[in-house]
């Protein structure tokens, strides 16, 4: 009998050890978080040959007319990398100050951090703010040609790569305070009908002493307070966004470009950077106020459901473009099958604890990006545009006219119906 009891007690003993010893061992579910930032402002040469190659190389700013070059920085451009990590599944956030970043360098970067750091390529995402003051990314705002600069590109990747790597080594147990508000003050509709999203979206994440590690926002507003006649590279409002954010609460902050397309675009009488700083402090504001009444919670869930989806080019401006080699190599750019050219865009859904994050590669109407929110089902319905592709305006099929602005920058009309039937799927 004695025996007996004391082999129970052994075993109870042994039983105790190995749940105390999951606990705090590595195989517990504990979230991680880090954060980190790279400066990716491109060198300026006004007139003259900085670099020493015996040639002016003009930094051709994207957005707005053909042509623009840039004449010097009034602040600097920036990737921000944000990484998670639940279990064994790890999800990296990238977000770049470009007005867009194409698949095939998407596609290069995906493998080489796949194979760094071993993340599946199905859960990195990299967006771009959408920013007119930044350099010629896509290739379509030199003088007469494509405004890439290969050299530029070559060296963005490398940065890139670098602050993923800071992101990663960083990574520490967090906990993240979600939060949300409506501020469409700012925000004008320029093409009818007048639909706006007005969610102004964001997290904090915090580590186990309540310092910030990242704070993430979500606006659905083109960066273009500074117009055409600015010929200084910026990061917009969203870097006056940051900026404060970052002063105020500490870490990195990252801005992600909601459903911008139809046109969303800054409510301002004046395109000065004066403008941008109060636009950029106005959205600070909000999203301190209600971030501090979030209180930080741990995180629980992380899932990723994502697929590469092919979107048909039936815009001859840009089946024209790709075949005079504005965009560059099209190995990995685009797709073909049956006579058909495709661009094929990484699109996905992720859940992070309470919030849902839906990724678009291109400029979603608030049309589209509304009956995305409305399959979402959540309070915090994030949607990341212009993630791992920029394919161009995302119109409603039933709003599609052939003699519009965005649609001469669009695919063709099939697009929000093949990024909405994702959604659907996913969801059911």
């Amino acid at each position: 009998m004695i025996k007996k009891i004391i082999y129970i007690f052994f075993l109870s003993f042994l039983i105790l050890c190995q749940n105390q010893r999951a606990l705090f061992s590595d195989e517990t579910q504990t979230f991680l978080a880090g954060a980190a930032k790279e400066n990716i402002t491109p060198v300026v040469e006004p007139f003259t040959d900085l670099n020493g190659n015996g040639r002016w190389d003009p930094v051709w700013l994207a957005g707005y007319q053909n042509g623009r070059f840039a004449q010097g920085v009034h602040d600097d451009l920036w990737a921000r990398a944000w990484v998670v990590t639940l279990d064994k599944t790890t999800v990296l956030f990238v977000s770049l100050d470009l007005i867009g970043y194409l698949f095939d360098e998407v596609a290069f970067l995906k493998e080489e951090i796949s194979s760094r750091w071993g993340m599946a390529p199905g859960n990195i995402f990299i967006a771009s703010t959408h920013t007119h003051g930044g350099p010629d990314t896509i290739g379509l705002w030199g003088e007469g040609g494509s405004g890439k600069n290969p050299e530029y590109m070559i060296s963005l990747r490398k940065k890139i790569l670098k602050c993923v790597e800071n992101a990663v080594k960083s990574r520490r147990p967090a906990k993240i305070a979600f939060a949300r508000n409506h501020f469409g003050n700012p925000i004008y509709d320029a093409r009818p009908p007048r639909v706006i999203n007005d969610l102004l979206l964001s997290l904090r994440a915090v580590d186990d002493q309540n310092h910030t590690i990242a704070t993430v926002v979500n606006y659905a507003m083109h960066a273009e307070v500074l117009d055409g006649r600015n010929r200084l590279v910026t990061a917009d409002y969203p870097g006056v966004l940051r900026e404060d954010l970052e002063k105020h609460f500490g870490g990195v902050s990252l801005f992600f470009a909601g459903d911008i397309g139809g046109m969303q675009t800054p409510k301002v009488l004046f395109h000065t950077f004066f403008t941008c700083r109060r636009v950029g402090h106005f959205l600070s504001r909000r999203v301190i106020s209600s971030l501090e009444k979030s209180e930080p919670a741990s995180v629980n869930r992380l899932e990723v459901r994502s697929k590469k989806v092919l979107f048909p080019i039936e815009n001859p401006r840009f089946l024209g473009a790709i075949q005079n080699g504005l965009f560059g190599e099209t190995d990995r750019l685009v797709e073909r099958e049956n006579d058909k050219i495709f661009l094929p865009s990484d699109v996905a859904l992720i859940r992070l604890g309470p919030a849902q994050f839906g990724t678009i590669p291109g400029e979603a109407f608030p049309e589209v990006g509304r009956r995305i929110r409305d399959r979402l089902r959540t309070d915090y319905p994030f949607l990341l545009g212009l993630c791992n592709n920029e394919i161009g305006y995302i119109v409603p099929e039933e709003e599609w006219d052939e003699h519009g602005y965005e649609e001469t920058m669009s695919l063709g009309p099939k697009t929000s119906e093949l990024l909405l039937n994702f959604f659907q799927s996913v969801l059911e």
